[in-house]
């Protein structure tokens, strides 16, 4: 059984006060986190010198825009993507985040979800970036840095939260979307497949889907709900890359944020509850997907106010401080916690 530090309890720390709605952390400076606040803002901290950098302006014309995902390119350092609620689509940055065009146009009613629907892998020489539309139900890809736009899908399921992808298979995606489906699309091809439904008499969403980190035929993805009757699973897990889904945990309980640990053995996940049938809101958890084991992990907080909402959450390898971090994205802040061993 692999070992993991977060086997013990966690210790927290506040990273900023303001709500927050994604994070990324920085392939080519892994002691750099991205966050969004409001307005189309991000903001980026350093682990290392505990403390807020600098604030990027990507987008202020919507004073309630929210990024809600921010993409680095896999091959430039200087490549950034965000999209986001309420934004005017795609944006792109070649300069680390200075200065920012929009490649992707969307009119102000067409946007982008609060889930993962941006990617960028590997794909030849180049990158493809795949990006989803929740308002119009569009998966497009483009492998020129977003110059030029491919349509492999649309309308054939309303909305789409999130997407899987890996520079294993690039042509092929996994998405979730609206009223808990789950599909297999061959961008190429346009050929779709329905894989799964969670609660088919329920209105839940899929706003994140990931491939483990111990094994790429391993996917892991999570539901929130919008009917306090329903008992759906929160987390869930396919072994044959979205083709079936089998194992479950958390059933009734609203998640909006999955990360997972380095060894594989963890996943962590966070989100919210209003209805009678779970109990407390600003859910902080953590999941030994060996044992099955279930353990609330957020109570040591220092909450600004009150727990609030996690949308995001993403773990940080190691550093020179020899520890594994894990951030989280709330209504309340963000906040990093270490394991305490």
């Amino acid at each position: 059984m692999n070992e993991c530090l977060f086997d013990s309890s966690i210790a927290w720390m506040v990273v900023d006060t303001l709500a927050a709605f994604c994070l990324s952390v920085c392939p080519h400076a892994p002691s750099t986190v991205w966050y969004a606040v409001e307005g189309g803002l991000i903001r980026t901290y350093s682990i290392e010198r505990r403390k807020i950098v600098r604030t990027l302006v990507v987008d202020t014309s919507n004073p309630q825009g929210r990024i809600t995902n921010i993409v680095f390119d896999p091959r430039d350092p200087a490549t950034v993507y965000a999209a986001g609620i309420l934004m005017q689509g795609v944006y792109r940055s070649t300069d680390g985040g200075n200065s920012w065009s929009v490649v992707r146009r969307h009119d102000s009613y067409l946007t982008n979800y609060a889930g993962e629907c941006l990617k960028a892998i590997p794909f030849g020489d180049g990158v493809r970036l795949v990006a989803g539309n929740f308002s119009r139900g569009e998966l497009e890809y483009s492998d020129d840095a977003g110059k030029t736009w491919s349509s492999s899908m649309t309308g054939h399921t309303g909305s789409i939260c999130s997407i899987a992808t890996s520079s294993e298979d690039p042509e092929n995606v996994v998405l979730g979307c609206k009223y808990g489906k789950l599909l297999r699309v061959a961008l190429p091809a346009r050929k779709v497949e329905l894989t799964g439904v969670i609660a088919p008499n329920g209105y839940y969403e899929i706003p994140r889907i990931a491939a483990s980190v111990e094994d790429n035929n391993v996917f892991y993805a999570i539901s929130a709900g919008f009917d306090s009757t329903s008992k759906a699973p929160g987390l869930f897990q396919s072994c044959d890359r979205g083709r079936s889904w089998t194992r479950s945990w958390l059933h009734g309980v609203n998640i909006w944020a999955m990360a997972e640990c380095e060894s594989g053995r963890h996943i962590f996940i966070g989100g919210f509850s209003e209805f009678r049938n779970v109990t407390g809101r600003g859910i902080v958890a953590c999941v030994d997907v060996h044992t099955d084991n279930v353990r609330i992990v957020g109570g040591a907080i220092p909450w600004n106010h009150a727990p609030g909402s996690v949308w995001d959450m993403k773990f940080v390898s190691r550093n020179r401080t020899c520890k594994q971090s894990l951030l989280i994205a709330t209504d309340d802040g963000v906040y990093i916690g270490y394991a305490a061993n």
